[in-house]
């Protein structure tokens, strides 16, 4: 059923019962950033160790990720803005070290911004190591002593803020004929409620330019097809994005989708690659990607003659909050995030950020929980007045038309969206424990042929809300963040789930085309009644893709094996809190198009898994392959693929076009597969699973 009729709270905007309906304890009351920060150095953190030698920090007590070439601390309120220890009288840092402001000169897209950074982020410094040699154990304690001991006698910034900036987020993302690549996007459209895009928007110009800024592994030059970026995520998420807001191209497309690097690296030990990009970025990538977003927007808004009246940030990204000091807000990295997310929010932006993939999907007991920064959904934005406090205060005038705040009611930091499959369950890849109130389709996604392999995860499931309310937002420009949010979530369906964050309340799906009806109900040049909201149907919109594969199957050469019993599932026991970044899902699934046929009856064997490797690994060696599939009560069974099976798909693309192993999975709802590389890589991706 639709979220509205169940009676929650009242479904129109501006009915400030609404907002009072919807507000948690946990929500109620300012914004905890600052104090959970104070709260960490008074109560939690110990003075540091003292060295045994003659330095005053223990550099092992400060730096737990050795090897990281960038520590971010945050200076007293009272402190001259200022980076450099030397100010405050101390000896200069040597040549070894860069002092600088994180949020002015900490990438190559904030130094474009003119004049300082705003308020309180004015604070947050950055100290990058660019000496030799490359720091490691043995060299340590010398070269983080020098700065963390200058930091130290200089007074004007606490120790105990300061922290490298090592941990931060990933990217959360034959069979190949043109008809089985529209299937996929036919599918992927229907299921999110936009089949009908183009023809419901028409040709009419009642619509305000939004601007969605997608916060990932792209840069700007990348995007613009100057150089190729290391990593296409990002231009996968953007092309989401457009489809939505902008959908079959149309002429009264309104604001446009901005690429904002904020994963610049390849390791959290390498320098950044500001042009091409990289896999990974820290948790001050982030922070700095997110100012460069708003204040790139904020440009545009008072420069371009049909100014951008929004902004939506898009962040498909995520990090694992055990890992040591990630969620400690009294240390530099992680406050500069939450500091520019505030800004962000007090400018006006809504912020959507992925609720986060399971790495081993095959043992989903091993990750569990929302990934940061989907997290802070927990944290309040900040109010009015403690925006003008901070030094975020908004444009008046600009405020007075377009609102950055409501008055009452739940105001998130951010909106956590988790991963719905065809049928409203969580995707194969969802964490245990992480799926948020809102959710959105985020399977097989794969739109207008731009990349070969369709992504399912999180990550497109953010994009989709991102880009739904950025759709909402050009013809109601006038709701405030809150207002567009409860529209949203009101307009979904119920999916019958029950939301681990905030605990107890019902997981919307979110329809692209409801959502659109909902905010414009009453508006004059606004669609509605496009669609009505409704349960999926029996087939999931997954019966184009059958026909499609069977189309394929009919004009390719099949190769067929029989698989044997299933085997007990292992599972390694995680160790614990790591130092390292973890690792992203790679760019390119192996086997991106698999998919498993399931028929009705009781013959053998039946159960056919289709396999095409994917172009770029056609000169690996393929040395095990394991496919899992779930039940409806998400019970798993394993299989393990014949030696004949491997030997059939290290031969493609010739002499044969698809791989076909057979099995005994009738009961199976979901399947992964995880395949291993003679160079040891593994990597894991979903099968579109069809009960035919």
């Amino acid at each position: 059923m639709a979220l509205c009729s169940l009676g929650l709270a009242a479904c129109e905007v501006g009915n400030d019962q609404a907002f009072e309906a919807f507000e948690l304890a946990e929500f109620e009351g300012e914004s905890h950033a600052d104090d959970a920060g104070e709260q960490a150095a008074s109560e939690e953190l110990q003075a540091p160790a003292q060295a045994a030698e003659t330095l005053a920090v223990d550099p092992f007590a400060v730096v737990d990720c050795i090897g990281a070439n960038r520590l971010i601390g945050i200076l007293d309120k009272a402190a001259p803005a200022s980076c450099d220890p030397m100010t405050g009288g101390t000896a200069p840092l040597s040549a070894d070290w860069i002092a600088h402001p994180l949020f002015e000169s900490g990438s190559p897209g904030v130094q474009a911004i003119a004049g300082s950074a705003p308020g309180n982020l004015d604070r947050y410094c950055a100290y990058d190591y660019v000496g030799n040699p490359v720091i490691n154990t043995s060299n340590a304690s010398t070269i983080y002593g020098e700065v963390l001991d200058k930091i130290d006698i200089w007074g004007s910034m606490p120790i105990t803020s300061v922290a490298a900036d090592c941990r931060g987020q990933f990217a959360q993302g034959d069979l190949y004929d043109a008809p089985v690549s529209a299937a996929f996007e036919d599918s992927f459209m229907t299921n999110i409620g936009w089949d009908m895009g183009a023809n419901a928007l028409g040709a009419g110009t009642g619509r305000d330019a939004v601007d969605v800024a997608v916060v990932d592994t792209v840069s700007a030059d990348a995007a613009a097809g100057q150089v190729t970026p290391h990593n296409a995520h990002g231009l996968f998420m953007t092309h989401i994005v457009d489809a939505i807001t902008c959908p079959g191209g149309q002429t009264n497309c309104a604001g446009s989708t901005e690429n904002v690097l904020a994963m610049p690296r390849d390791e959290w030990s390498s320098g950044p690659s500001w042009v091409e990009g990289g896999d990974h970025g820290t948790q001050g990538d982030l922070a700095m990607g997110v100012y460069q977003a708003v204040a790139e927007w904020l440009d545009r808004r008072d420069t371009l003659p049909n100014a951008p009246k929004r902004l939506v940030i898009n962040l498909s990204v995520g990090w694992n909050r055990d890992l040591q000091n990630t969620e400690d807000l009294s240390k530099g990295p992680a406050q500069s995030l939450i500091a520019a997310l505030e800004y962000a929010r007090c400018q006006g932006a809504l912020v959507v950020a992925a609720a986060g993939n399971n790495l081993d999907e095959s043992c989903p007991g091993n990750q569990s929980g929302v990934l940061a920064p989907a997290a802070y959904q927990d944290m309040a934005a900040l109010t009015e007045l403690e925006c003008d406090a901070r030094g975020y205060d908004a444009d008046p005038v600009w405020e007075a038309s377009y609102p950055s705040h409501h008055a009452t009611g739940w105001r998130p930091l951010v909106l956590a969206v988790g991963a719905l499959d065809p049928f409203d369950a969580p995707t194969a890849n969802a964490r245990d424990g992480g799926m948020p109130l809102m959710a959105a389709y985020g399977q097989g996604a794969l739109i207008d042929g731009k990349f070969d392999d369709p992504l399912t995860g999180s990550s497109v499931s953010s994009a989709v809300v991102a880009a739904t309310m950025a759709l909402m937002w050009s013809y109601r420009p006038e709701l405030t963040p809150p207002e567009i949010i409860l529209e949203l979530y009101y307009s979904g369906w119920n999916t019958g789930m029950v939301a681990d964050m905030p605990v107890g309340w019902p997981v919307a799906r979110t329809s692209v085309c409801s959502a659109l009806s909902a905010v414009c109900q009453g508006q004059a040049n606004c669609p509605t009644n496009i669609c009505t909201v409704a349960a999926p149907p029996a087939h999931g919109n997954l019966d184009v893709i059958e026909t499609a594969v069977n189309g394929a199957l009919a004009g390719a050469t099949v190769d067929d094996h029989t698989q044997g019993a299933s085997v007990a599932k292992t599972c390694d026991t995680p160790v614990g809190p790591t130092t390292t970044l973890s690792d992203p899902q790679p760019q390119t699934p192996i086997c991106a198009r698999c998919n498993l046929f399931v028929p009705p009856g009781g013959v053998l064997d039946d159960d056919a898994l289709h396999m095409t490797i994917d172009d770029e690994y056609h000169n690996e060696n393929i040395t095990i392959v394991q496919l899992t599939t779930f039940d409806n009560a998400d019970n798993e069974t394993v299989f393990n693929l014949t030696p004949s099976t491997l030997t059939s798909l290290n031969g493609q693309p010739t002499p044969m076009d698809i791989t076909r192993a057979y099995f005994e999975a009738s009961d199976a709802v979901q399947a992964t597969i995880e395949i291993t590389l003679q160079n040891g890589t593994t990597q894991e991706n979903d099968v579109t699973v069809i009960r035919l």
